[in-house]
């Protein structure tokens, strides 16, 4: 829940918490105010405990941008028939800025 708080959707379904898998990393200042918070929620008296514990976090947040990347994939516009040719714009994770040049060079405008 603290999520959305912290990252929006797009950082979410763009990256991941240590920028492996061809994804940029979390903003690691708000990964570690993020730990910071549950840890002093939470403490934990043993190092080994807390770097089990922060381990499985990071693995709930990575869970967390692999739905919300999914989600976002299949948010796209049907297809729409402009002079006989059938365009699906997929626009999650796109920039507007590139679908508007994608639609301008499409359709002409």
């Amino acid at each position: 829940k603290l999520l959305p708080h912290f990252f929006s959707k797009e950082e979410l379904a763009e990256n991941n918490t240590d920028g492996s898998h061809d994804k940029k990393c979390l903003d690691s200042v708000k990964l570690n105010s993020l730990k910071l918070l549950v840890f002093s929620k939470f403490p934990v008296s043993k190092s080994e405990e807390k770097d089990k514990a922060w381990r499985n976090i990071k693995g709930k947040i990575n869970s967390k941008c692999r739905a919300t990347r999914k989600v976002l994939m299949s948010d796209f516009t049907p297809l729409v028939n402009c002079n006989q040719f059938h365009v699906c714009l997929f626009l999650s994770l796109m920039n507007k800025a590139f679908v508007t040049l994608v639609v301008r060079l499409v359709f002409n405008y």
